[in-house]
């Protein structure tokens, strides 16, 4: 008797090599961020979204320039805060006997509340046209509401593209409850490179179409809050109270710290002359807001300072108020530690040694 004959087996598939393993990982890895590539560019397609340029063709003439009124709103994660600045025309080429200075900062910049009639610029922009008539000159003031040193970085990155002369900064009063501060309701984290890379991704219309969702579902959802007779930067503060010497104090100062070395960094790169100066409040008459006893208390160092000051002793008098503003908890008055960076960063602007900070 025969044996029966033996079928046949197709032979194994070879085994997958190292080679092939990384390469299905890599087209793993790939294949969602080639899903997000094609959403972004199908949102652009369909102009969903917001351009977040600093600047756009005047709709009234293509020759000039316009402040972009959506420029602001990267820099807000509650859309509904980002606020907009002045809507001053300057040639797209500029001419050679024109003189253009960009002028970057917060509230008091913008000539908050007085605005168009009040803002410093203005008066800078006659007296030069006064002094200089045969030169024309061209101050475009990219100040807004409610941002601090990261928005004034963000914009200064954009403007060394548009031929500046010179650039004015002011700015320091609103480093805590500005848009992304440390203490705001729009903030993000305490690392300025962090807080830094998501502002570059909100250009992207991904970003846009994310954060409009999130912020959707968040109204719905939470309670809502009260607006009404609120300013601004009322709606902003997140902490009210944020003690001399805590974890959050030192953070803002950190904060702009950075944002302000990147800000000189880039203009002295740029061999671009900047003016900044230290921030000025008012301390003989306004009380501070919050006073902590345990931050050896800023309304018995205000008492002082009034004190002093009746007795004619100016010099102690200024010392209490100054201690007494950088006490104060709420902190919308710059603390002495922000003028102290402001003289540091302006003489590496001016190319000078970079001091160790």
């Amino acid at each position: 008797m025969s044996k029966p004959k033996q079928i046949q087996t197709s032979s194994p598939d070879k085994p997958v090599t190292g080679k092939r393993i990384w390469i299905f990982r890599g087209i793993a890895i790939l294949i969602p961020f080639l899903v997000l590539l094609l959403l972004e560019l199908s949102l652009r397609l369909f102009h969903y979204g917001y351009d977040t340029s600093l600047f756009i063709e005047s709709p009234t003439d293509k020759n000039f320039l316009v402040f972009n009124p959506d420029a602001s709103r990267k820099y807000f994660m509650d859309q509904l805060n980002a606020t907009q600045g002045n809507r001053e025309l300057f040639k797209k080429e500029k001419d050679g006997n024109t003189f253009r200075v960009f002028v970057l900062g917060e509230s008091t910049t913008i000539g908050y509340p007085y605005y168009h009639n009040g803002s410093f610029h203005r008066w800078l922009l006659y007296r030069l046209m006064k002094t200089y008539p045969g030169k024309n000159f061209e101050i475009i003031n990219l100040s807004l509401t409610a941002v601090n040193s990261y928005t004034v970085l963000g914009f200064g990155k954009a403007l060394v593209n548009y031929e500046p002369d010179a650039v004015l900064v002011y700015t320091g009063h609103n480093e805590y409850y500005g848009a992304l501060g440390v203490g705001s309701t729009d903030k993000i984290g305490g690392s300025p490179w962090l807080v830094n890379t998501l502002i570059a991704l909100r250009t992207l219309r991904v970003v846009q179409l994310m954060t409009s969702g999130y912020q959707k579902i968040a109204r719905a959802v939470g309670p809502a809050a009260s607006k009404a007779g609120k300013t601004r930067m009322e709606l902003m503060v997140g902490d009210q109270q944020i003690p001399y010497r805590s974890k959050l104090f030192y953070q803002g100062i950190d904060q702009f710290r950075s944002n302000m070395n990147n800000l000189m960094d880039l203009f002295n790169r740029r061999h671009i002359p900047v003016f900044i100066g230290t921030v000025v409040s008012n301390e003989k008459d306004l009380s501070p807001f919050i006073s902590i006893p345990s931050d050896s208390d800023a309304l018995s160092n205000y008492r002082l300072g009034r004190l002093r000051y009746e007795q004619g002793n100016f010099a102690q008098a200024k010392e209490y108020f100054s201690k007494a503003r950088t006490l104060d908890a709420l902190r919308f008055r710059a603390p002495d530690q922000i003028n102290g960076i402001v003289p540091e960063v302006s003489e590496y602007a001016f190319g000078g040694p970079r001091k160790r900070l």
